[in-house]
């Protein structure tokens, strides 16, 4: 373990270089306006007129410095049009796309790094306003944000690189590399990159190509996942078998349905994607639907859609599934994580009470996640949701490791993947108040000695890590914020929500639950208030089930209604899971910590944003594991009442059963 004076030293470090590359890279930019009348004055980028300006030419002329870090790459977005761009005095020919230079919402994109000089240069926007408020945003789309996260790491890196002694440094290098199966396993997906490049040589069908990118990517990623699962998992070969029934349904899934079945906003997310496609650069917040989401996601995907088109000239239609195949991959490490968490959970049992090991509890949390109803939806969704979850899996797999261990290293893997979360959806915050609560309880039950000193580095990282994250995921949000001063700061588009979305609000709906009108209604809806959406409870436990959407089949609507009929009866096993694990071990706390988090979080969003979207299955699907987890542990507490074991047991199983039906008949569509 770090001692505390080298921890704080790496830290000071990361702030201090942080702050550096910040200074460098993070200014706001001024400019010399001339309006259409002849007056000039000073003001600050994006500027937005208060009131209408005379028609004719504007010219913005902004001083700016040209460093090592600037790409020379910017976005100009004029009120109304742009005429012309001069760079130093020198006047620029063919850098205005004539089609966008009018596009109030997005503008053009240029490169001219080839005329700035490092340091002081001068670049000149001429503009046209045809009537009405004038005004320029003129942002430069150098990869900041990576220079402000992985500069300051590097940084840190090379300290800590120097602290450590070299010959235990050099002992663990070698021990890595020679763990030759692990290794040679580990490597499946960059030679798979490496095999597809060379057969999609000889493969001239496109259509043909897509689908042997996808699955050969896929593979390459499940079978390191199943390689470990079957060294590590405590019933690995029942686990590989359920895993794998759980991919070939969810893989049947995204080969059966289109793109658009499961997802209202789907084209904003792939509007999004395309654009860092063509532009190489996160958009203006304000130019789209969902362009206010962070970007990690669409950034991702678009790498992987740039691997697959490599020397290709694949189509829209190959465009799309190429995405739901990206999701698919994602959603293979999501089980994966998660698996690792349900086999570290019970580890720590089994090490207290050696015959919770060889339980059916595992085999039944197992179980039950890997075939929950919504699966199937989820892993053939395009957008950034995915990723999300695994980042949510990632780290919650590693809070658990961290709780049980408390390693540092488990700890800043912790804060490492909760940002990465942030940078994928706000909702990655969470993460933070679920170690911030679990901080504070750990330093209670802690009895060594010397847990004033762990705890300080603890603290010391978790404030770190939440007020960088914090400055970069705001700076969007306060730049949209300036150029449009009525938008929400959490849910940017909220105020175009359309008010059929909008629910009632008061404490009826989170005090009451109805569960006759649960069992027989069998899907809810955002927009049909008779089908249950007004209750917080109703429409979070069905759109945990199914999702928001109905399915014309009355087959699969009988089986949608014994679904919500079997999570009822989960239901008070959840909650002797719950209590029995508050009241009888600490081991638990992560597990009811993030549930109860994530369950609390929706209530204060719900109650925020009174809109049906803000708390369907996208935000609860995070606590599906954690319920699966706590519905084992409340079998564990049931298993001395013969009745009650028999009812839990019975009542999983059947659950199981009957989702696995459920998904089957919706792939076939029958």
């Amino acid at each position: 373990m770090l001692s505390a004076k080298t921890f704080i030293s790496a830290t000071i470090i990361y702030i201090l270089i942080f702050g550096i590359v910040g200074y460098f890279t993070s200014h706001s930019l001024k400019a010399d306006i001339k309006q259409a009348n002849g007056t000039a004055y000073e003001a600050i980028l994006p500027f937005k007129s208060k009131n209408a300006g005379e028609i004719g030419k504007y010219s913005y002329t902004i001083k700016i410095k040209a460093h090592p870090l600037m790409s020379g790459n910017f976005q100009i977005i004029a009120d109304d049009c742009i005429d012309d761009i001069w760079v130093n005095g020198k006047k620029l020919h063919g850098l205005i796309n004539k089609e966008k230079a009018c596009d109030t919402k997005n503008g053009i994109d240029i490169h001219i790094g080839k005329y700035l000089y490092l340091g002081a240069n001068e670049i000149t926007v001429d503009t046209y306003n045809t009537g009405g408020q004038f005004g320029l945003q003129f942002v430069d789309t150098s990869f900041y944000t990576g220079y402000q996260i992985f500069i300051p790491l590097l940084c840190c890196f090379v300290f800590l690189l120097f602290k450590v002694p070299c010959k235990k440094f050099i002992s663990n290098k070698i021990n890595l590399i020679t763990m030759k199966k692990t290794w040679i396993i580990n490597s499946v997906p960059f030679f798979t990159l490496i095999f597809l490049y060379v057969v999609g040589m000889f493969i001239k069908d496109n259509s043909a190509y897509r689908w042997i990118f996808i699955w050969g990517v896929a593979g390459s990623v499940a079978l390191p996942c199943f390689y470990s699962i079957y060294r590590k998992s405590i019933s690995p070969k029942f686990t590989l078998c359920i895993l794998f029934i759980c991919l070939a349904l969810c893989a049947s899934f995204i080969s059966y349905h289109f793109y658009d079945e499961y997802s209202y906003d789907v084209e904003g997310h792939i509007q999004y994607i395309q654009y860092i496609i063509e532009a190489g650069h996160s958009p203006n917040p304000a130019g789209g639907w969902l362009f206010y989401h962070p970007s990690l996601y669409y950034r991702s995907a678009a790498i992987f859609w740039q691997i697959a088109n490599y020397n290709r000239n694949l189509n829209y239609e190959e465009f799309l599934k190429l995405m739901q195949g990206f999701t698919f991959t994602l959603f293979i490490l999501y089980c994966y994580f998660s698996i690792r968490t349900i086999d570290s959970f019970y580890e720590a049992i089994s090490q207290k009470n050696e015959k919770n090991r060889r339980s059916n509890s595992y085999r039944l949390t197992v179980v039950l996640f890997l075939l929950w109803p919504a699966n199937s939806i989820f892993s053939g969704r395009i957008g950034n949701d995915i990723m999300f979850e695994l980042l949510y899996a990632i780290t919650f797999y590693a809070i658990v490791k961290w709780w049980l261990s408390q390693k540092i290293s488990h700890f800043l893997l912790i804060l490492i993947c909760s940002s990465l979360a942030v940078w994928t959806k706000s909702n990655g915050f969470i993460l933070f108040g679920v170690i911030g609560t679990l901080l504070p309880i750990g330093y209670i039950l802690d009895k060594s000695k010397v847990k004033n000193r762990w705890y300080l580095q603890k603290t010391v990282a978790l404030t770190t890590f939440l007020l960088v994250i914090t400055y970069l995921a705001a700076s969007d949000k306060f730049s949209r914020g300036y150029t449009i001063p009525d938008t929400p700061l959490i849910v940017s588009n909220a105020a175009g929500l359309g008010q059929e979305l909008r629910i009632e609000n008061n404490f009826g709906t989170y005090l009451t639950f109805d569960p006759v009108k649960f069992v027989c209604i069998p899907y809810t809806s955002a927009i049909d208030p008779l089908r249950g959406r007004d209750n917080f409870w109703h429409f979070l436990l069905k759109t945990s089930l199914v999702g928001e959407f109905t399915e014309g089949s009355p087959i699969l609507g009988v089986v949608a209604s014994i679904l919500s009929l079997l999570l009822l009866f989960l239901l008070p096993i959840f909650f002797t899971g719950l209590v029995f694990s508050l009241k009888s071990s600490r081991t638990g706390l992560p597990i009811i910590a993030s549930i109860l988090l994530l369950v609390t979080s929706m209530i204060i969003f719900r109650l925020s944003y009174p809109f049906s979207c803000s708390n369907d299955f996208r935000y609860i699907y995070p606590a599906i594991l954690p319920f699966c987890m706590l519905v084992g542990r409340g079998h564990d507490f049931l298993k001395g009442w013969w009745r009650w074991k028999e009812f839990s047991m019975g009542s999983v199983i059947i659950f199981t059963l009957t989702a696995t039906l459920y998904q089957i008949l919706n792939i076939l569509k029958y």
